[in-house]
């Protein structure tokens, strides 16, 4: 009877697995691949993170070139303006305080009495030569005109202005080049980041999908295996009930297919949850059923480590990165010493000013032009622009140090990965071993079991070392492929 139940189980277990797999997904490893750099966030954020790099630079290039600008201006004033505090008396000059000869005003005319014709500027005293004088000491002249305080008053309520200038940087000490260095280092940086988050997601979805085939292969595996000890348990079945074998060896067997059916529900729920890790990162509907096909690549053997390092330096970003990381040092410290150094510009302006300046502040627009070159030069500061020459310096030399050591952790990186490969090449020959000899083992104890010279306990060992070995090949097989995906990110070959 148990056998008969064992029977519809592996039946009913084969008509589900063909149901569902009408409605399952076949995917490939390089349709994975590109799933997952199209559909992944993290590579749609470095995009726009370059995207942006890259407008910044744009943006640094353009103070290569002038700069124009309009400023308008409107002003309301409540009050006038007025140039004189009180009213005025402004002396009248003479006519005899003019040089004949030059036709100019001598002021030494005014004060002196001898000239004719009287009146001169000043009041003499009679019969003297001296003047007189006011309160404040003063010379009182005979003739004066009244200036009153209000006729000096002006201003106009409504003022407006409008400016259009230009101004083009002749000289700065090399700030403007510096900074346009750092825009084209910072989108170079972005670019080898996009790079770099590409390759990691090529070896992650590797790995899924390697490790999602891997599951598959064991499932199959705990499938086959459990048909063996089916067909054996009805061997075995038979012996029993014409009375060759004990009760002992039928439960042996039976045990054996509880723990295959153990190892099958296992497998399944591996499957699922591999599956689900790969949907995840290639952007698939996690409901979707999908079921991983790989071909037999063909996989470079490296025999030796020799030039794998200096590729790997020549070919990672992260190298690429702590070089342009340096350059920026290098561009930061030039802008620190640029400091020392004048600005030096070129300004024009052409204006509208209302009310018109050049006629009289009438209500309307004036306009005129202007040139000039203004130039900036840095003093003194108590040493603030030294101490951040100081600072660009450390940082550089900080650049400098993280490049080396990038480079020492590349070969280090390499020179394990590299050895690590060799083990799970090693290991698959191992393996390929075993499994031949688990696979004769298991030939020659069904011959022997049929021909009734081994036990069924015999044969239930070499089913199991075969199902062990197979297991080892289909693990160490998965192994070397992750060490090659992993040894060629390393080298910088992905993507």
């Amino acid at each position: 009877m148990r056998s008969i139940i064992g029977h519809l189980a592996v039946v009913l277990t084969l008509i589900l697995s063909i149901n569902n797999s009408t409605g399952q997904r076949i995917i490939s490893l390089d349709e994975s691949i590109e799933l997952a750099l199209k559909n992944n966030l993290e590579i749609k954020i470095s995009d726009e993170y370059y995207m942006a790099a890259k407008s910044i630079r744009k943006a640094s290039y353009t103070k290569f070139f002038p700069t124009i600008d309009v400023v308008g201006n409107y002003t309301r004033l409540n009050r006038e303006f007025s140039l004189l505090q009180n009213d005025m008396l402004l002396p009248v000059i003479p006519i005899s305080a003019i040089d004949p000869e030059t036709g100019e005003v001598d002021p030494n005319r005014l004060f002196d009495p001898n000239i004719s014709p009287p009146p001169t500027g000043v009041v003499f005293k009679p019969g003297s030569s001296d003047y007189y004088t006011d309160s404040e000491g003063n010379p009182v002249f005979y003739r004066y005109t009244w200036l009153p305080q209000n006729a000096m008053n002006f201003g106009v309520k409504n003022t407006y202005f409008i400016n259009f200038g230009l101004m083009q940087p002749l000289y700065t000490g090399g700030k403007i080049r510096a900074q346009y260095n750092i825009a084209q280092y910072v989108e170079n940086i972005t670019d080898k980041e996009k790079r770099l988050k590409a390759a990691e997601i090529i070896l992650e979805t590797k790995q899924l999908f390697y490790t999602l085939f891997n599951v598959q292969k064991k499932k199959e595996l705990a499938v086959k295996y459990s048909e063996m000890l089916d067909v054996l348990s009805v061997d075995v079945e038979n012996y029993y009930n014409e009375g060759f074998i004990l009760y002992d060896d039928l439960l042996k067997v039976r045990v054996k297919q509880n723990e295959a059916e153990m190892m099958l529900l296992k497998a399944e729920n591996g499957v699922n949850l591999a599956a689900l890790a790969l949907k995840r990162i290639t952007g698939l509907p996690l409901g979707e059923n999908i079921q991983a096909h790989h071909e037999p690549e063909q996989i470079e053997i490296f025999s030796t480590i020799d030039g794998l390092v200096e590729e790997a330096i020549n070919n990672r970003p992260e190298i690429d990165m702590a070089q342009y990381a340096v350059g920026i040092g290098e561009s930061m410290e030039k802008i620190a010493r640029s400091r020392y150094f004048p600005d030096i510009a070129f300004l024009a302006n052409y204006f509208f000013a209302n009310p018109n300046p050049y006629s009289g502040f009438a209500s309307e627009f004036g306009h005129d032009y202007a040139f000039g070159v203004t130039m900036r030069i840095p003093i003194y500061n108590w040493n603030e622009k030294g101490h951040v020459l100081q600072a660009a310096r450390h940082g550089l030399k900080a650049q400098e140090l993280q490049y080396k050591d990038a480079l020492q952790l590349v070969e280090l990186e390499v020179t394990k990965l590299f050895y690590e490969m060799k083990e799970a090449a090693s290991f698959v020959n191992m393996a390929e071993s075993a499994l031949k000899n688990a696979e004769k083992n298991l030939i020659f104890a069904e011959s022997r079991h049929e021909e009734g010279t081994v036990t069924s306990s015999t044969l239930m060992e070499a089913q199991t070392l075969w199902q062990q070995a197979k297991t080892e090949h289909i693990e160490a097989q998965t192994n070397y492929m992750l060490a090659v995906a992993k040894l060629n990110k390393a080298l910088g070959r992905i993507p």
